[in-house]
Formats: structure tokens, C-alpha cells, sequence
């Protein structure tokens, strides 16, 4: 089936808190099988995503990427970008690809007897056969 990097990544905390709930056996089975091949497919955004970013950020004298630390002190840092123009096109386009994932469809009762936020419901429209 064809679907965007946006929506693998926004089925992930949706697909997390399924992973923590006893479901029945079928459907269990099948999220855990759509949650495996969600991080696969994400395994390669996060590839080129670094490649993406390596190519827009800057970079110091010893071809490190430069990172500004976090005003509120949160311990985190920054990447400074050259363009920042240019990397929000290509990560847009990133974002927008469809990539080809070959994983079965939930149907609704394979959640039976499940009271899911609708939030979650949401998150995985693309993968759920009502």
C-alpha cells in the first residue's frame, strides 16, 4: 500500500499506545506486524532525513554540524541552518513521499471491546478496513 512519511510518523504514538493495551489475539498480532514494518519504513525517512539535514545545516571548521544551545537551558541544542529556506522545501517534499508498505489492514473488530481515543482512530485511518 502507498502512504506518506507524514502519516507513518504521525501513526506512531498512536501505534504505541495500541502496543500497551491487551487486545485480542488477531489484533494484537496485527499491530504488532504494522508496528515493525511503520519502523522500518521510518528507518529509511530517518536516513535520508540526516542526509537532508547534513546538506542544509552548517557546518564548522572541522565539518561539524553547528548546534546553538537551547535558550531555556533544557540541555538541548539547535542545528543552525544555512538555508533554512531550501531545508523546509526538501523536508516538506520528504515529508509528502509516499513510500510502498506491505502490511495488513486493521479491522474494527480486531479492536472489539476497546474504548480508543479518537485521536488514535485518526492516526491510523490509512490503515484501518472499516
Amino acid at each position: 500500500m502507498k502512504v506518506t512519511n507524514k502519516s507513518l510518523l504521525d501513526s506512531v504514538a498512536a501505534l504505541n499506545e495500541l502496543n500497551e493495551v491487551s487486545l485480542p489475539v488477531r489484533g494484537a498480532l496485527k499491530v504488532a506486524k504494522i508496528s515493525r514494518k511503520v519502523d522500518e519504513a521510518l528507518s529509511d525517512y530517518n536516513k535520508a532525513l540526516g542526509i537532508v539535514q547534513n546538506q542544509y545545516v552548517e557546518h564548522d571548521e572541522n565539518g561539524e554540524q553547528v548546534v546553538k544551545a537551547d535558550p531555556n537551558d533544557s540541555g538541548r541544542g539547535f542545528l543552525v541552518f544555512a538555508d533554512r529556506k531550501a531545508f523546509d522545501k526538501a523536508f516538506k517534499e520528504l515529508v509528502s513521499t509516499e513510500v510502498d508498505v506491505d502490511l495488513p489492514k486493521l479491522v474494527l473488530s480486531d479492536l472489539e471491546g476497546l474504548n480508543l481515543k479518537p485521536s488514535i482512530l485518526f492516526a491510523l485511518d490509512w490503515v484501518i478496513d472499516s
